[in-house]
């Protein structure tokens, strides 16, 4: 792929000039080969940089080395995995709650207790394009 002027591009979708459709399949390939580049090129930019101090200059550039994250993983403790269940079991009610009440039903217990609905958010709308080879 050859180099893309993703501003141009831009602008020529906003002002009508360029269809919007192809416009966005062409960014997102080229995003999606920027990406790789930057995968395989990181290691390397790592080891170089520590030829450096923490905070450098090089090439128009300013660089920061910052140590990666701690991570923790309790998914293999016994304890941890029960009340993830029951935590799901707890989501799944209240998501069931919700459900009923977008079809019109009412929302209660086996007791008759009126059964709280959850506060639900939604993501944008997205559009997945891939090359049609």
């Amino acid at each position: 792929m050859e180099y893309l002027n993703l501003e141009k591009l831009a602008a020529e979708v906003v002002s009508g000039e360029a269809d919007a459709l192809k416009a966005y399949g062409m960014a997102k390939q080229y995003f999606k080969k920027a990406t790789d580049a930057l995968k395989a090129i990181e290691a390397e930019a790592l080891d170089q940089a520590e030829n450096y101090e923490k905070n450098f200059v090089k090439d128009g550039f300013k660089f920061e080395k910052r140590n990666g994250a701690k991570r923790f993983d309790f998914k293999h403790l016994a304890e941890w995995a029960d009340k993830k269940q029951e935590l799901s079991e707890i989501e799944s009610k209240y998501k069931g709650a919700f459900q009923s009440f977008e079809r019109g039903l009412k929302q209660v217990t086996d007791d008759g207790e009126i059964i709280e609905l959850p506060k639900v958010s939604y993501s944008k709308d997205s559009l997945i394009v891939k090359p049609n080879d």
